[in-house]
């Protein structure tokens, strides 16, 4: 894994360890000063202009699914997004922001006794989770 390493030795560190942690959301590092004298480095921005148009294609995409997977989530009933409460019993679908927390939803989904398709909203894939 080489993410974070370039701009850590720039700013006058020596990498000794780079990884994703918690399910790939986060990137942990470890370093130490490097030896000898910094040495100012001039960065190179290459084409913003282009970068800013590849998010912003990115972003509109990214809304016309979220759109899409919403209206077909509405069209089976509620919808919710998910917070750490239990989703009512009238809601028939709850989004999952952040998917490493699902297995803990479904949990708490279950010891509600609710019946309710949880959705990744990463992925956008369903887990119907039926009470026993």
């Amino acid at each position: 894994m080489t993410g974070g390493k370039p701009g850590l030795e720039l700013a006058g560190f020596q990498v000794h360890d780079v990884r994703h942690v918690f399910g790939g959301q986060y990137l942990s590092a470890e370093a130490s000063l490097a030896p000898g004298d910094s040495t100012p480095v001039s960065l190179q921005t290459g084409n913003l202009a282009s970068l800013f148009e590849q998010f912003g294609a990115s972003e509109r995409e990214l809304i016309e699914m979220w759109r899409t997977n919403l209206d077909q989530l509405g069209t089976a009933g509620r919808v919710a997004s998910y917070t750490h409460q239990p989703p009512e019993h009238q809601v028939r679908s709850a989004i999952v922001i952040n998917p490493n927390y699902l297995e803990e939803i479904l949990a708490m989904v279950r010891t509600a006794h609710l019946t309710v398709d949880l959705v990744d909203a990463v992925g956008w894939q369903a887990a119907t989770c039926t009470s026993p």
